[in-house]
């Protein structure tokens, strides 16, 4: 019993041995040789116990072991060193394997006349011997290398033993009493545990001691370490691939494990063959679709696969698990066989490719669900050419963009579209201000002369110009139409379109002939309401028609004035400023096919003065000239009544019809000589009369008579002849008001005075 413990103890410390690779190389052919393996050269040879017929000689080329009953070829294929307390140990690693059966043996050597350790393991019987040599061993500070052995072609049928308990499940391991399965990459190998031991120390690994086959004919032998302090991992050491002797290194899996068999069952239907995942391992269905393995009596999760495709274009998508709800993976607590259900629902993959551009709307989509599906209207480029969407074809047909497709089945949609040419129209040879006209296919297009007019045209396309201006009248030359060119090539009116183009219209200039224009405004200068009288004269070969007048008060923004006629080149025109200022007249002649444009400007001054316009009732200027005596020292009163009058007078006119604005002149100075001058005349006049009884002399109201009837008659004539001169514009008006104000009054007080006298 001690020698067992003391053999657990040394594989313990040597558990860092040789383990699995990360996926299975193609197993050997029949006849090949076993792998070269890098060993410590040693020997070792002596008798053993509890046979005394026991016999071993073996070394790093090989040797046999004879049990007493039978002769075991053995092959070194490799070792690990570890501790003991009589020094270090070196275990040796070794194998016989025949067409149907193998042996896997562990010589234990110390280097020292202690004696040797070998454990036999044999597959047919799932036994593992233990025995104690006695003899020479040596073990050499040097390494060397195995032999090459012919190996045989391995032809059994592998299978668990009977009697094992431990299992374990995670994501890359299952192992369940009789089966099991470990996940190297992209492949898995098939488990079958041949023989376990146990250990009750919570330090100590307890064992599986397993057959491996990759499918492909590679047949391999491990153990799994099973620690008992830790129930979430499990440990695969001392791998060997049987068919040639390679060894593995180890590698270590996440999985929880028990020393006791997956009791319950669990099974999961899936619509069609796919992979279920328990706790992470992956479990293939049926070709019906039902996926089985037994689970332990626990919490487990159970993850569906989220898509699972059918034919081409069409796949499962996981929607829920009945009444358990919608999470995937769902976990569960295991208490018996269990059978779950994972629902789908049917999708179709909708395909929408296109030569150019970014297409939108592709993917999977529901059975009956509506995909919108879009792509750009346009797609320029650096080269003057653009795509231009037509329509959709396929299994999809619409010109609608973006466009809706009902998903019953797997669709392929594809984008068409037209490839466009920029074609550029330009005049040449004219100035820039020029605009003619082409047509087009038959469309009217006008093209500047500063502004070439761009269009986009289908690949391909016949184009027709036809030229509409084929003479353009300009400022002072003529454009002349003379030929089409296409990429600066002479070219006809009909037009292919097959790359990008400029077409040039060219054009050669004739010169006209020069016109002017003499302008002239009198008077030059004015009072506001003054007629002004404008004449001209144009000077050209066929004179115009008419002539356009304008005016300005800034000589920038200039107003339509008049378009007058024009009779032998001469023309007139009269206008009254409706605002005193200065301004600008313009006359202007755009010119013809003879003759280049002319203009003339001329000014005038416009002043305010205290007349009105000949007809106008009110007198709006005189009576503020008079109200501005308001500002006078002792005239305000008298300044104030004497606006106020005259402008009843002016009021009191417009109830003559067609009075002319004189009536209201008189009627106003009436008024302030009844109010200021009469009363006074009056009574003067009449008192001398009564004191001296004669009759007042009215030789002295002629030149007051005299200058009254010259002020109307110079007013009335300026108004009508506009013969005075501008300095004497403004009293005029001013001297109807005063001697009309003096001149009757006293008048009428001379008259009162001889009646007193008589």
């Amino acid at each position: 019993m001690l020698v067992v413990v003391l053999f657990a103890t040394i594989l313990v410390a040597a558990f860092a041995a040789l383990s699995p690779p990360a996926s299975a190389a193609r197993a050997p052919a029949s006849g090949m040789m076993s792998v070269v393996n890098k060993i410590p050269d040693f020997y070792a040879e002596g008798k053993g116990e509890p046979y005394s017929n026991m016999f071993m000689k073996i070394s790093s080329k090989g040797g046999y072991l004879n049990t007493g009953t039978t002769t075991i070829q053995l092959t070194p294929w490799g070792y690990v060193t570890t501790d003991w307390s009589i020094g270090k140990v070196y275990i040796i690693l070794l194998a016989n394997v025949t067409e149907s059966n193998f042996y896997i043996a562990y010589l234990y050597l110390t280097n020292s006349s202690s004696p040797m350790i070998i454990r036999l393991f044999e597959y047919k019987y799932a036994t593992l011997r233990n025995f104690v040599i006695y003899g020479v061993q040596y073990v050499f500070t040097r390494y060397t290398t195995t032999l090459p052995v012919e190996m045989p072609t391995i032809n059994f049928v592998p299978k668990a033993q009977p009697g094992n308990s431990i299992s374990a499940i995670g994501p890359e391991l299952y192992l369940n009493r009789k089966s099991g399965q470990v996940i190297n990459g992209t492949s898995a190998w098939d488990a079958y545990p041949l023989f376990e031991q146990y250990f009750s120390d919570e330090s100590e690994y307890n064992e599986i001691w397993t057959l491996f086959t990759d499918g492909l004919g590679g047949y391999y032998f491990g153990i799994f370490y099973v620690p008992n302090n830790d129930p979430n991992h499990v440990i695969l050491e001392h791998q060997v691939r049987l068919n040639d002797l390679k060894p593995y290194t180890g590698r270590s899996f996440e999985a929880s494990w028990t020393k006791k068999g997956f009791p319950y069952l669990l099974t999961v239907n899936i619509p069609v063959p796919g992979i279920v995942k328990v706790n992470g391992f992956p479990v293939e269905s049926n070709s019906k679709g039902v996926a089985s393995i037994y689970v332990p009596k626990a919490a487990i999760t159970v993850e569906a696969p989220s898509e699972i495709d059918a034919t081409v274009g069409t796949r499962w998508h996981f929607s829920s698990w009945g009444n358990l709800g919608t999470s995937n993976p769902l976990t569960l607590k295991v208490g018996s066989d269990l059978q779950l259900t994972a629902n789908y629902n049917l999708e179709f993959m909708l395909t929408v490719d296109s030569e150019y551009g970014n297409v939108q709307g592709a993917g999977w989509y529901g059975q009956g669900a509506n995909a919108t599906i879009s792509a750009p209207t346009v797609l320029p480029s650096d080269n003057s050419t653009q795509r231009v969407f037509l329509r959709w074809e396929g299994d999809y047909a619409s010109e609608s963009n973006p466009s809706v497709v009902s998903m019953n089945s797997p669709k392929h949609v594809i984008a068409i579209w037209k490839t466009q040419y920029d074609v550029k129209l330009q005049l040449i040879g004219v100035a820039a201000d020029t605009t003619a006209q082409v047509t087009v296919n038959g469309d009217l297009v006008s093209i500047s002369g500063s502004l070439p007019v761009h269009f986009w045209v289908d690949a391909n396309t016949q184009l027709t110009i036809q030229v509409q201006s084929t003479q353009i009248p300009g400022t002072n030359v003529d454009y002349n139409f003379g030929e089409l060119r296409v990429d600066g090539q002479p070219s006809g009116t009909n037009i292919l379109v097959a790359k990008p183009l400029a077409i040039d219209l060219i054009y050669s200039s004739s010169s006209k002939s020069p016109s002017s224009i003499e302008l002239a405004v009198s008077p030059e200068s004015a009072l506001q309401g003054q007629v002004l009288t404008i004449t001209g004269k144009i000077n050209a070969q066929h004179a115009p028609s008419t002539i356009k007048l304008y005016y300005s008060s800034d000589s920038k923004v200039w107003e339509s004035l008049a378009e007058v006629s024009v009779n032998d080149g001469a023309f007139t025109y009269a206008w009254t400023p409706s605002s005193p200022g200065s301004y600008s007249i313009r006359a202007y002649w755009p010119g013809d096919e003879n003759f280049g444009p002319s203009s003339q400007v001329v000014s005038v001054q416009v002043r305010q003065g205290y007349g009105a316009e000949p007809g106008s009732n009110d007198m709006p200027n005189l009576e503020i000239a008079i109200r501005r005596l308001n500002g006078v020292p002792g005239l305000m009163f008298v300044a104030a009544l004497a606006g106020s009058l005259l402008a009843l007078g002016a009021y009191l006119a417009s109830f003559v019809p067609g009075a002319p604005l004189l009536t209201g002149y008189l009627i106003g100075g009436l008024l302030i000589g009844f109010v200021f001058i009469f009363p006074i005349s009056a009574l003067v006049l009449s008192l001398k009369a009564a004191r001296s009884r004669r009759s007042p002399s009215r030789v002295w109201l002629i030149p007051l008579a005299t200058v009254w009837v010259g002020a109307l008659m110079l007013f009335v004539a300026n108004r009508f002849l506009s013969f005075a001169p501008a300095g004497a514009l403004d009293p005029i008006p001013l001297l109807v008001v005063a001697s009309n104000a003096v001149f009757v009054p006293l008048a009428l007080s001379l008259a009162l005075a001889r009646k007193v006298a008589a």
